[in-house]
């Protein structure tokens, strides 16, 4: 086989695949470009569920923290209405603070008819190492939603700056620019 052949066949072949992450990446889904209410939940690592409502159980309390701020940023940007529901908003935006894994404790107790209980509670959780935003068509029928968009990165979720914000509303602008 000639070197121009074997040339045009390498590029026949890969074409498609190298230039598929530059088409993706440069369509905004139109239901994110169109929705009004977002509702900022926790993802959960390794759990069926992943975002529950209104936190999974024994969620760490860094990403209790980052959830509010996070809720605060999209409520400064102004483009969606923050709703605490996720049954009343168009999209989920789904966080999680990067960390290969985390350990909570903490006690419980209970009062009833056979006496006060306290026992402790100890959660452990494995999942991504960077901080992680993905945000949802919401599915009120099934309980899920269809993912739309996701970025990991290094101090993603920090304060003040928020740098996945920053991307998603970068991402969402520009295609709402497109759309008139």
């Amino acid at each position: 086989m000639s070197r121009r052949l074997r040339k045009f066949a390498l590029l026949f072949i890969l074409g498609p695949i190298l230039c598929a992450p530059a088409l993706a990446a440069d369509k905004m889904p139109q239901a994110i470009v169109t929705a009004r209410y977002i509702a900022v939940v926790v993802l959960k690592a390794g759990t069926p569920e992943r975002t529950t409502f209104p936190m999974p159980p024994y969620t760490s309390s860094i990403d209790i923290r980052v959830r509010s701020e996070v809720e605060e940023a999209f409520r400064k940007w102004g483009r969606y209405v923050v709703t605490i529901d996720p049954k009343a908003a168009d999209l989920i935006v789904a966080v999680r603070t990067g960390r290969r894994a985390s350990v909570d404790g903490g006690g419980i107790g209970r009062a009833g008819t056979e006496g006060t209980a306290i026992g402790g509670v100890v959660s452990g959780e494995v999942g991504p190492a960077r901080d992680l935003m993905e945000v949802y068509i919401a599915d009120h029928f099934n309980g899920d939603g269809t993912l739309l968009w996701q970025r990991a990165e290094d101090g993603g979720l920090d304060s003040p700056d928020f740098p996945l914000i920053q991307k998603f509303r970068k991402e969402v602008e520009a295609a709402t620019k497109k759309k008139k």
